[in-house]
């Protein structure tokens, strides 16, 4: 009888065990950002940034370094470019650039405004090699801070990898 009975609190508990990692929770985006990543404040003189994200993994597979560059290009207008040094082309490459203005009161970055690039082999069919990227983003605030975040996102059908360069806060005037 007792051999019974702990045969089923083993299997009681061995069951527990198995649904907790059912309800685990689900990532959310608003957890996992790089919003409240850190920049430096530049001198109000300064008229761009420039920020690198460099592979020091030996087992990286198609990154060398991600860079992000900030302009300030005159009348609200913010000037953003990005580039990924890969070291072999890749299947599918996917760049986000996020514009984040300092909020002093707060003592915050938000972001204000964004923008997607999608690279796929339909596009290149010989693959993507070294992409650069250049935009404006225009009627912007003056009189604030302003820095990019880029996400780079870079694969292959069995892989996937990520850097994520952010600049420094440039003013804008």
């Amino acid at each position: 009888m007792k051999k019974l009975i702990r045969a089923i609190l083993c299997c009681l508990v061995a069951i527990n065990v198995f649904m907790l990692t059912a309800f685990a929770a689900v990532p959310s985006p608003e957890v996992y950002t790089s919003i409240d990543q850190k920049s430096n404040l530049c001198d109000v003189k300064t008229k761009y940034s420039i920020g690198r994200a460099q592979s020091n993994a030996r087992r990286g597979t198609f990154f060398d370094s991600a860079d992000v560059i900030i302009r300030d290009e005159g009348n609200g207008n913010i000037g953003a470019s990005a580039h990924a040094n890969l070291r072999k082309p890749v299947t599918e490459l996917y760049v986000s650039l996020y514009l984040d203005r300092y909020n002093k009161e707060k003592d915050v970055w938000q972001q204000v405004d964004y923008v997607d690039f999608e690279y796929t082999l339909e596009q290149y069919p010989d693959g993507i090699e070294d992409p650069s990227i250049s935009v404006t983003f225009t009627n912007q605030k003056r009189g604030y801070y302003y820095r990019i975040r880029g996400a780079f996102s870079a694969g292959d059908d069995d892989w996937y990898e990520g850097f994520g360069p952010t600049t420094d806060g440039i003013w804008i005037e």
